[in-house]
């Protein structure tokens, strides 16, 4: 793009202006503009890097912050030349003493060029930018060390973008950054630490081991350094497995640390403050944290004093006595009549809980342990979740696994006061019950049913050191249920404490879930007891106010009804009953009612899976399935509000279809439910989704779940499809529109057979028919001959589909065209049973199954057919042999060349003989077995027709069978003899 020289230059000259807006302005335009170009004039670029590196030293910080902005254009868009000079000028500005005023400018500049440096000029600008930062770094500290922060900032990003290109500085880098591990201030050693776990990823084995047993080193001398302690976690971080083989060394290190500062509350003679120790045993906490995550298989051998001490410190909050909190939760009632007391007859001297609350709020101010708790429980959910496989093995000097003494810590600690810390300790034990839950869903694979209690088999060649993994799953699932009653006990007060911190219930729900989803198979009695214990909480969070927190619990009250029995939520004071499902329901129904359209996805998906509690009480007593019947109703009410809105959000639109599936399949128009759509109404509103190109698809999959149901007929779903909707799915370019559509076409088929078998008509066998129709047959047969004329339709455009392109579609397509003939088939029997007083049944058309044929006879030469596509194959190449046909010159001609009298099968010499004719030299090898054993399948389901009513017709069928397998194998004999 052309340069407006005139332009640019006009924003120079605005640049250096009196004005402070004028500069800003001028600055801000110019960053625009050069936007716009890609290459600028030398003379140019120069006087621009002046004008923007001036405006570093602007005593305006609004133009200083443009001018920073820029030099991110400038580096981009400059010759290298000029970023070298940009680059060298502000590294000389920041390792200046003299620049004080503006040493936090530059350093921010210089980060936002080494951000921004192409890749081939930070490697060639990354050794002089070192220089200028090393020098900065040996100079003195004085004051706050300010400078030596600023380098510090740089070097991190230096090392963390360009680590590599500086391996000629890796020595000295490291020779400035431990002397700074040595200074007074903090926030220094803090930004060394840092810097050095960045270099560590980028140096040698041997640098690499020289600088752990550096630090190693310092440690023995004074275990209490917080700065080295925090550069073995952060090297840890970075360097990963690398730090495995020198474990050994470090762990003792943090160890003596541990023991020199005198862990585990007291001074334990040392002579470091409160404040000291627990800055040191968080940042030793982190670096266990670190070495369990990066170094998994290494720190085997040290987990069990790592986890000691992270449960050990856990409980460490010296300033505070739950006990007392807890003495005074069992009087409450008491002590606050007392207290009530007590202020009425001190008058005016004000309410003692203030004085208490600011005494604690001081107290919180100074007080630190809560790093210290915090750091053990991250720790320990990275031992969770990085080490499973240790969770069931026995922890050392302790009463049970390690399993059990976690899990028992974290529930007594569910009391923590500090809500950050509280968070994290409930983080951890959703992360605990998770693996837990793991644990607990390989009893299958070790024998052990759900529960345990017996005696896992040990499969054969099993060694002894497998027993502790054979009985891992079910000890994971005693262990739980153990705790169980006081893990429910201790979150529902604590749920009850945090109202108003949506932000901890939300963590506090997700623990009830991961506990639902770990009692999930459990057949014990505390299993219900406690599912049903944790429901009220649930749906206390339904109600909330937040929208994040209730959408959170309706996940969980989904795990409650599709984990569990229905009485896990009817279950209200150890009796069944039918108003914790009322209010249930209530509560979802305002979650559907009066929620952002994402909560509201939510709470559809929960009504429909409240559809098995109420298809439980709907069937319970007489009283209480009165009541259920109401809820029922009004559970369709809220579902098909939802599914009629014509403005209402995708997702929620989605949701609301599959949830009045859910409920159609299971309940339908069932006598007993009271109130809501009936399901007709409901049918209507989803067959117009079906031809919606945005629902069409939750559409297809709703009525397939509703189709394979038997709480509707068949015909009450016939009357809302129609055959062009269908055709024009399956001629769609879309796949899983295609897929989708010929799965409800085969369970509307198979559905549509089985109501037939139900009156007394069996679709599969001919030799069954009775002579007569039995009471209520007629509305199964007129539903079939609907159907059947609709499928037989629609067969040419099923058929296409059967190729090698899409192997699963041609399964798919196979299946529907396997069970269109069978139900084609089923209304030729039902029309001769029912002799010359009924019409003739409708049959399947020459051309429709010469389709069929056609496809078939090439799809078996493919040599990609097998597995279930090739056993698809064979059962429509047997149905297709004993279908009848109607009219045409084709019947005629299938007539003449065999065919028994009233259509009974299509014709097996011309099947056998078209199949044989496909049987030559460029049929693959691996085919002539599916060839031999569509022959059987033929020849097998033609027999089995003609057998008894045509004797001589079975002779027939027998000697162009042996023709045909004597084809095959004259074929295959030449083709091997031709290849040897």
């Amino acid at each position: 793009m052309s340069v407006n020289l005139t332009q640019i230059y006009q924003l120079l000259k605005n640049a250096g202006h009196h004005d402070n807006d004028t500069r800003y302005m001028a600055t801000h335009d110019l960053i625009t503009e050069l936007e716009k170009v890609d290459v600028l004039d030398q003379s140019l670029q120069i006087r621009i890097r002046q004008a923007i590196i001036q405006q570093l030293d602007d005593k305006n910080t609004d133009v200083q912050t443009v001018a920073v902005r820029c030099l991110s254009t400038l580096v981009r868009k400059f010759d290298s030349a000029q970023v070298a000079d940009i680059v060298d000028k502000l590294g000389s500005l920041v390792a200046d003493a003299k620049q004080e005023a503006n040493r936090d400018v530059y350093g921010i500049g210089l980060r936002t060029c080494i951000v921004a440096l192409k890749p081939e000029d930070g490697r060639r600008l990354a050794g002089a930018l070192t220089k200028h930062l090393l020098i900065g770094l040996r100079q003195s500290v004085t004051g706050d060390g300010a400078m030596q922060a600023v380098c510090l900032d740089i070097l991190k990003e230096l090392l963390s973008r360009l680590g590599a290109a500086l391996v000629g500085d890796y020595d000295a880098i490291v020779g400035s950054l431990s002397g700074l591990l040595e200074s007074k201030r903090p926030a220094l050693t803090k930004r060394a630490s840092f810097a050095l776990g960045e270099l560590a990823r980028h140096l040698g084995e041997s640098a690499f081991q020289k600088l752990v047993a550096q630090i190693t080193n310092k440690l023995q001398e004074n275990s209490n350094n917080i700065a080295y302690i925090q550069t073995i976690s952060l090297i840890c971080q970075s360097a990963g497995v690398r730090v495995g083989r020198h474990l050994k060394s470090v762990i003792p290190a943090l160890e003596r640390t541990f023991a020199s500062s005198g862990a585990g509350g007291g001074s334990g003679g040392s002579s470091l403050d409160d404040e000291a120790k627990t800055e040191l045993w968080a940042n030793c906490l982190q670096a266990f944290e670190s070495i369990i995550r990066e170094c998994p298989g290494q720190s085997t051998p040290h987990l069990p004093k790592m986890v000691g001490a992270m449960l050990k410190h856990q409980a460490y909050d010296p300033n505070y006595s739950y006990e007392d909190t807890a003495a005074d939760d069992d009087a409450m009632g008491e002590g606050k009549n007392h207290a009530e007391e007590d202020d009425e007859d001190e008058g005016d001297w004000g309410d003692d809980d203030e004085f208490m609350a600011l005494e604690l709020a001081e107290q919180d101010d100074t007080d630190a342990s809560w790093k210290v708790r915090r750091a053990a429980a991250r720790a320990l959910s990275t031992f969770v979740r990085s080490k499973p496989d240790a969770l069931l093995q026995p922890m050392p000097n302790a009463n049970g696994s390690y399993l059990q003494v976690i899990l028992t810590m974290l529930i007594s600690r569910l009391k923590e006061r500090d809500i950050g810390v509280k968070g994290e300790v409930l983080e951890t034990l959703a992360h605990l019950l998770h693996q837990t839950a793991t644990l607990a869903d390989t009893e299958g694979v070790y024998g052990k049913g759900a529960g345990g209690g017996a005696t896992a088999s040990t499969s054969p060649g099993s060694t002894a050191s497998s027993s502790s993994a054979t009985q891992g799953p079910s000890a994971a699932r005693t262990i739980l249920l153990n705790s169980v009653q006081p893990l429910v006990t201790n979150a529902h007060r604590e749920f009850e404490g945090l109202a108003g911190k949506p932000e901890v219930q939300r963590k506090l729900i997700a623990v009830l879930r991961e506990l639902c989803v770990a009692l999930a198979g459990s057949t014990a009695p505390a299993t219900a007891e406690a599912v049903s214990a944790v429901v009220p909480d649930i749906l206390q969070a339904i109600k909330s106010p937040d929208p994040a927190l209730r959408a959170d619990a309706l996940g969980a009250l989904r795990v409650v009804v599709e984990l569990h029995p229905p009485q896990s939520l009817l279950l209200q004071g150890g009796q069944p009953s039918i108003s914790r499902l009322r209010e249930a329901v209530d509560a979802v129904a305002a979650a559907v009612r009066s929620s952002p359209p994402k909560v509201r996805a939510e709470a559809l998906r929960a009504c429909g899976s409240l559809v098995k509690p109420l298809e439980a009480a709907v069937h319970q007593g007489e009283a209480d399935a009165k009541d259920a019947s109401e809820v029922a109703g009004s559970v369709f009410a809220v579902v098909h509000g939802e599914m009629v809105q014509g403005e209402a959000d995708l997702e929620v639109r989605e949701t609301a279809i599959g949830a009045m599936a859910m409920l159609l399949a299971k309940l339908g128009d069932h006598p007993l439910r009271q109130g809501g759509p009936a399901a007709q109404a409901a049918l209507e509103v989803m067959a117009k989704r079906l031809r919606n190109e945005v629902t069409r698809m939750v559409s297809l999959r709703a009525l397939t779940r509703i189709v394979s149901s038997p709480r509707l007929p068949a015909t009450a779903l016939l009357a809302h499809l129609d055959a062009p909707t269908l055709r024009q799915y399956l001629r769609s370019t879309s796949s899983p529109l295609k897929h989708h559509t010929v799965q409800f076409l085969t369970s509307l088929c198979k559905r549509i057979q089985d109501e037939a078998k139900s009156e007394g008509v069996d679709m599969e066998d001919t030799k069954k028919g009775d002579g007569g129709a039995k009471e209520g047959a007629a509305t199964a047969a007129a539903a079939a001959a609907t159907a059947a004329t609709m499928l037989a339709s629609l067969v040419p455009d099923v058929a296409v589909h059967v190729s090698e392109k899409d192997l699963y579609l041609s399964r798919l397509s196979l299946d529907l065209l396997g069970e269109v003939l069978v139900l084609t088939k089923g209304q030729q029997q039902q029309g001769r049973a029912q002799g010359a007083t009924t019409a003739a049944a409708p049959l399947l058309s020459a051309a429709a199954a010469e389709t069929i044929a056609v496809r078939v006879l090439m799809f078996i030469r493919s040599p990609l057919i097998q597995g279930a596509a090739l056993d698809a194959t064979i059962r429509v190449c047997a149905r297709l042999a004993v279908t009848p046909v109607a009219g045409g010159e084709g019947a005629a001609r299938q007539k003449a060349k065999g065919a028994a009298d009233g259509g009974d099968w299509l014709g097996l010499p011309p099947l056998c003989s078209r199949l044989m004719h496909g049987v030559d030299s460029k049929l693959p090898e691996r085919n002539y077995a599916a060839v031999a054993r569509c022959f059987a399948a033929v020849v097998a389901a033609a027999y089995d027709a003609a057998s008894g009513d045509d004797s001589a017709n079975a002779s027939e069928i027998a000697g162009a069978a042996v023709k045909g397998f004597v084809r095959v194998v004259q074929a295959k004999t030449a083709v091997e003899d031709k290849d040897g």
